[in-house]
């Protein structure tokens, strides 16, 4: 397992470090990378970033990379695009930034005063919903004429499509010949619930939710049908709940 902790202060990543050492629920291959505000932004920006988990601070003190300002959350959000695997721990010697986080997909906000009491289950959380999140399962199917194979974890949303469907991801749309019902019944590792008579949707990419309607990280919009409104809700509920 491969932990980054990031921080523009040497003392707190040596602190972060020991905490993660003497945690005992990384594997016997724990590989730790430290990393200052700039050396994090270069490894991301020239790809070289290869870690399962980040630890971050969120204010970098002003630091800059191609004399632009940025901070943690700004550096998660890259992160959840180009690595979304990737589980981000914040940490912050200020309330402030808790409601910042929020823009971004994390695991877990934590003080830097209570670090010794609450970064080990942040790391527990962070290892079980990393484990989950890499299994490759993939959907089988034939679009177009040709047999495709796509991972289910990538599937954004699934919308009917005359007699058959289409499937979306962020990058593409594939053709299937099959019924909503016979999708969801091929579907059970990843929190895809129906949204509406024609739609489905993947929880894990709700960006906005309302009583009536969400909205995906793709700013795709899709309105809650009467019928649908209690299972989507418990969905949404039961998976943050595991990941928060």
């Amino acid at each position: 397992m491969k932990v980054g902790i990031c921080d523009d202060e040497r003392n707190m990543i040596k602190k972060v470090r020991k905490i993660v050492e003497e945690s005992g629920l990384c594997d016997d291959e724990l590989d730790i990378v430290e990393y200052n505000p700039e050396s994090m932004f270069f490894d991301i920006s020239e790809n070289y970033f290869d870690c399962q988990i980040l630890i971050t601070d969120i204010y970098f003190g002003g630091s800059k990379w191609n004399d632009k300002a940025f901070d943690g959350v700004d550096m998660a959000g890259i992160l959840n695009k180009k690595y979304p695997l990737c589980k981000i721990i914040f940490m912050s010697q200020y309330m402030v930034f808790a409601e910042k986080v929020y823009e971004t997909d994390h695991i877990y906000f934590i003080l830097k005063k209570n670090m010794e009491k609450f970064l080990p289950n942040a790391l527990k959380k962070a290892l079980i919903t990393y484990r989950e999140d890499a299994k490759d399962t993939i959907l089988e199917f034939f679009s177009q004429g040709k047999k495709t194979f796509i991972k289910i974890r990538d599937i954004v949303s699934v919308e009917k499509n005359d007699r058959n469907i289409k499937i979306l991801t962020n990058d593409e749309s594939y053709d299937s010949i099959k019924t909503l019902k016979q999708f969801l019944d091929d579907i059970t590792e990843e929190p895809i619930v129906r949204c509406n008579s024609s739609s489905l949707v993947n929880i894990r990419y709700i960006k906005k939710f309302s009583l009536n309607s969400l909205v995906l990280t793709n700013d795709k919009i899709y309105d809650i049908g009467e019928t649908y409104k209690d299972d989507v809700k418990k969905s949404y509920l039961r998976w943050w709940k595991n990941r928060v």
